[in-house]
């Protein structure tokens, strides 16, 4: 499993998720997960809007999910 951080690629605006690290594994299940926790909130993102960065290796037990978010809200 790797580590990612996911970024928005638009403007900053309230009341969304503008950034959030995930375990996964690779960059678009990473993409995948992001876009599942900012639709289960109510956000509307697409995968076009959303940018992967690899920045670790998990541990070897390591589930599959978010690990922290940033929700920018108003």
């Amino acid at each position: 499993m790797e580590v990612y951080k996911i970024t928005h690629s638009t403007t900053a605006r309230y009341e969304y998720y503008d950034s959030m690290v995930v375990i996964a594994e690779n960059k678009e299940h990473a993409i995948r997960i992001s876009l599942e926790r900012i639709n289960e909130y109510g956000g509307t993102s697409s995968l076009g809007e959303l940018r992967a960065k690899l920045i670790g290796r998990a541990e070897q037990d390591a589930q599959a999910g978010v690990v922290v978010a940033s929700y920018n809200a108003a």
